[in-house]
């Protein structure tokens, strides 16, 4: 039963380290793109 566990669960983390590289790579650019657009308004400010 623990090794059940234990393998699911090694399953999903290793699901959730895919998507967590993607969502880190995905909210990255948005940040990037947010502050490039900050800037440029406090350009105009």
């Amino acid at each position: 039963m623990k090794k059940h566990i234990n393998f699911k669960q090694e399953q999903w983390i290793t699901r959730f380290d895919k998507m967590t590289e993607r969502t880190i790579f995905f909210y990255a650019t948005v940040i990037m793109l947010v502050v490039g657009v900050v800037y440029k308004f406090q350009a105009l400010w």
